[in-house]
């Protein structure tokens, strides 16, 4: 079946609305109509024309060019028997640790090949809607468009990250963007690529842009020359000193050429990073898979950590920090609460129950996985809201928080499951667009209206965007088993007694009981 839109994006004040569907970026107006839309590479190729090798005659005779020497040629009867007679061998020779009567008998899976779809699995943009900065999965590439103010998007720059990335975020002043990827490594990079890449030393490492600008001179030079050194031991000693640094300065770099640079590490998957300024501090926020929350100092200090805040017994997916009350931050994983924090100062407010109104929806659910926190603001009620998804829920739950306490409010319908959410400003309105993860044929993206009155969005969605140029550039229909792989990836994060015996070095795992819940790594509960 086609992809849904899976990644969504509000451009700046213009309130275009960027959405990702499969390898897509599309743009809307707030009206709905579509403005633009823009395919990755590999499906653009795999939809033109035929390949290389559709031109080639199968029947044996291969076209000759130029002066080439004929091609040896081979008989159809001999190449079949060769290819009988080798048949024949494979079904006689019995495989290894197999015996001729048929004991130990093992059957023999044929393999089956993995199909590779290239998804948007992240989707920024900046506050002041420029640049929209995308990722795609397969590839690891992590791709910068320029957004011309009205809806049009055009390509500056891919570029190939080691690994693969998890969450991506934007600095306040638009110019850097931070990566996190699967191994727990953070890298800074230049939202546009500068005009020449990092300069290099002799030894092969990089100097500062200062020093490769011939801004610093270098006055003197420690080191062992041809003026110091005189017996013939250390001649030879200098001279192989000389050629190892030149196999150095010879040798390719491991890691990308473009320019980048390493922030911090956990020693655990990251999954989510939250790039922010307090009192004109910047501050990166991380969190991965063992439930930890880190605050670190931002970009050039990043290696400094502020604080932690512990008290996750579950993966953390999802931070949030309003922009009103920048001093508070919710956070939501694979707990059955939200987390309230004073991050700053790494002190826990409050836990709000999130299981019971999910059950609400899913009766028999036991456990959640918060895929996503976002917030809104109310001049009026002087409060902000939050909006929390939970994976493969049909809902949407509203929050408010006034001072330190977050409120449930309200729980959203929707027609499937909620892969992303924005709130879109329309005046004195607001508009609530969600991808859903829709059956074929129906309608995947969505919105809902705020009502003014009671602050509570309308119960029935909208279907106001014309999604037509979708339908020719979402790549090939996806099977439903590698759409589910591709969509649903939170709960995967939560840890089972498979992983607790990896970490401990193996062995048989134990079934989980509920009094370890206080332990490091926490039991999953049973349905």
């Amino acid at each position: 079946m086609a992809p849904p839109f899976q990644r969504l994006a509000v451009l700046g004040p213009q309130n275009i609305i960027c959405a990702a569907r499969g390898p897509q970026i599309l743009t809307f107006a707030k009206d709905g109509q579509s403005i633009s839309s823009w395919t990755h590479p590999s499906t653009q190729q795999a939809a033109d024309g035929p390949s290389k090798n559709e031109n080639l005659d199968t029947n044996g005779d291969i076209e000759m060019h130029g002066d080439e020497p004929p091609a040896k040629k081979r008989r159809v009867g001999e190449t079949e028997s060769v290819e009988a007679s080798e048949s024949e061998t494979k079904r006689e020779t019995p495989i290894s640790g197999q015996t001729a009567n048929g004991k130990g008998q093992r059957k023999q899976r044929a393999p089956v090949a993995k199909q590779e779809h290239q998804f948007i699995i992240n989707l920024v943009a900046t506050k002041d809607g420029s640049h929209v900065v995308a990722v795609s999965g397969q590839d690891k590439a992590l791709w910068v468009f320029e957004h011309d103010g009205s809806g049009k998007l055009t390509e500056l720059s891919q570029r190939i990250m080691p690994k693969r990335p998890s969450s991506i975020d934007i600095t306040g002043d638009n110019k850097t963007v931070v990566c996190a990827d699967k191994f727990g490594d953070v890298y800074a990079l230049p939202l546009v690529l500068g005009a020449s890449p990092p300069a290099e030393g002799e030894d092969g490492s990089e100097v500062s842009s200062t020093m490769a600008q011939g801004k610093l001179r270098v006055v003197s030079k420690k080191g062992a020359n041809e003026l110091t050194v005189h017996s013939k031991r250390n001649l030879r000693a200098l001279e192989e000193q000389r050629r190892h640094q030149e196999q150095i300065k010879d040798k390719p770099k491991d890691g990308p050429e473009f320019e980048h640079s390493l922030l911090l590490g956990h020693v655990s998957m990251l999954t989510a990073i939250l790039a922010l300024e307090v009192d004109g501090r910047p501050y990166l926020l991380t969190a991965d898979r063992d439930e930890h929350i880190r605050i670190s100092r931002g970009i050039p200090q990043s290696h400094v950590i502020e604080g932690f805040c512990l008290g996750h017994t579950s993966f953390v997916n999802a931070l949030c920090v309003p922009s009103a009350r920048n001093d508070v931050l919710i956070s939501g994983g694979g707990d059955k609460e939200l987390f309230v924090w004073k991050w700053q100062d790494g002190l826990l407010l409050a836990k709000v129950d999130l299981l019971s109104h999910a059950q609400e929806v899913v009766p028999s659910v036991s456990q959640i996985a918060v895929s996503q926190l976002i917030s809104y603001e109310d001049a009026a009620s002087e409060s902000s809201f939050i909006l929390a998804t939970c994976e493969k829920i049909h809902a949407i739950f509203a929050f408010s928080l006034r001072q330190d306490v977050l409120k449930h409010e309200q729980t959203i319908r929707t027609p499937a499951s909620p892969l992303d959410v924005v709130v879109v400003q329309q005046g004195d309105s607001r508009l609530l667009v969600v991808g859903v993860d829709a059956e074929k044929g129906a309608e995947s993206l969505i919105a809902y209206e705020l009502d003014t009155t009671n602050l509570a969005w309308s119960a029935e969605p909208k279907y106001l965007f014309d999604s037509s140029k979708a339908d020719t550039g979402s790549g090939p229909d996806v099977p439903r088993e590698d759409l589910d792989r591709l969509l649903y990836t939170v709960e995967n994060l939560r840890k089972t007694d498979m992983d607790d015996a990896g970490e401990e070095g193996g062995g048989p795992a134990t079934p989980a009981k509920a009094e370890d819940s206080k332990a490091t790594t926490p039991a999953v509960e049973e349905a």
